[in-house]
């Protein structure tokens, strides 16, 4: 597998996706080929049901504010404006993603009943979506990690993200393997549960697009959770992958221990990269105040990696709607009608719905709850709205073709 022939499509055709998504609601877009064979089914999701119990279920409705859609038509004539028809993604050698541009803005601009239709019946065709945010999201459609010699899974169960953050990993990982073939494997511990959501003891991993990896230790050393000194860390190996991480995909952080940091950062300096490019990336002696690469406390042991998803998250973005609708998703906070019965009360229900009782009150009225009187009980959920995607061009090392600019797609207003 060559890492490159992938990155090079995306950054080539970021605007048409970019257009799309701010057409139809808000977001960049760039595609990413599933790391699973060919003719692989994607995996069923089962809805995340989060209705509160002894609340008679009924159509949610979300009380967040919906985004602006513009109409399917435009989106693709906004496509189309920004590249070609005819543009197409260049298959890996490996090939199992034929996708073209065509068949993206058609799956981005179906119109609301169509992608309802699809939610209800045809989950898999919408492809992988990261709904929410890191840490109040869902993973739709997530692929599971597959076995390889080059890494090695602490906890599959707990290895599932959505199709571009599996090819980022494969990829960067790939590199470090074409650059020095008789490296150990990856260690890689949780990205997120099949369905997303809550997982313990994290409070992010929700949304498919966070991941647990260990580094390259030494190889009488290499074992997970091993904390990285400067007698068991491979330092190029791990800036190997450090770099296939930043270069090669679009990655949003890695957090890694200040200490950590300081002996990546002296080694790829040792060899010749850029100190203004290794300044921007690092927080570790440098005023950069948007590093890539962060200290938190309790990463000296393994990092924790976190994809921008472009595609994923704009189909998530363009799908919230529908997916609460079919409760395949539960939102922040949605409005549950339920039918009064004799002797229940604002308190027995806010109890229930895991909300102040002056809430449910308040969001009746202050009317008295009869028995017989359909009254509205804001139940909490999971999945938080997002209305806003941004996603920086990457950060690449100084040459002919690197950039500094900042794409940024936002809702179109009506």
């Amino acid at each position: 597998m060559r890492p490159g022939r992938f990155h090079n499509w995306p950054q080539r055709l970021t605007a048409t996706a970019l257009a799309v998504v701010a057409a139809v609601s808000c977001a960049p877009g760039r595609t990413a080929p599933p790391a699973v064979a060919p003719g692989t089914p994607a995996p069923a999701v089962a809805p995340n049901k989060a209705v509160a119990p002894g609340i008679e279920e009924a159509a949610p409705v979300d009380a967040s504010p919906a985004s602006p859609l513009a109409s399917a038509d435009a989106s693709a004539a906004l496509a189309s404006a920004v590249v070609p028809a005819s543009a197409e993604l260049p298959p890996e050698e490996n090939g199992p993603f034929v996708e073209t541009v065509d068949e993206f803005v058609e799956r981005l601009s179906l119109d609301e009943k169509e992608l309802s239709v699809r939610v209800a019946q045809d989950l898999g065709s919408l492809g992988s979506m990261s709904v929410g945010k890191p840490n109040g999201g869902a993973l739709i459609n997530g692929v599971h990690m597959p076995e390889s010699e080059h890494w090695q899974l602490i906890i599959p169960q707990l290895a599932w993200g959505t199709e571009e953050t599996i090819h980022y990993l494969t990829t960067a990982i790939g590199a470090v393997v074409e650059q020095f073939p008789d490296s150990h494997p990856m260690f890689i511990g949780h990205l997120s549960r099949q369905e997303g959501g809550p997982l313990r003891p994290h409070r992010s991993h929700q949304s498919g697009r966070d991941v647990d990896l260990g580094y390259y230790y030494v190889p009488e050393r290499a074992e997970w959770y091993r904390p990285a000194t400067k007698h068991t860390l491979d330092r190029a190996r791990t800036w190997a992958f450090v770099k296939a991480l930043i270069t090669l995909t679009d990655v949003e952080y890695i957090f890694m221990s200040t200490r950590v940091q300081m002996l990546v950062k002296e080694y790829a300096l040792s060899i010749g990269e850029d100190a203004d490019w290794l300044n921007s990336i690092f927080e570790f002696r440098s005023r950069n105040p948007e590093p890539i690469i962060r200290h938190t406390w309790g990463h000296r042991t393994h990092m924790h990696v976190r994809f921008y998803n472009p595609k994923a998250q704009a189909m998530g973005i363009r799908s919230y709607d529908a997916l609460a609708r079919h409760r395949v998703i539960s939102p922040q906070v949605r409005f549950q009608p339920y039918l009064a019965k004799p002797g229940d009360s604002y308190a027995q229900l806010a109890q229930l719905a895991g909300v102040q009782a002056k809430t449910v009150e308040d969001t009746n009225a202050g009317r008295p709850l009869l028995a017989g009187r359909v009254v509205v009980v804001p139940v909490r959920g999971d999945v938080v709205r997002v209305d806003r995607l941004d996603v920086p061009v990457r950060r690449l090392p100084p040459g002919p073709s690197t950039t500094h600019a900042t794409v940024v797609a936002s809702p179109l207003d009506n």
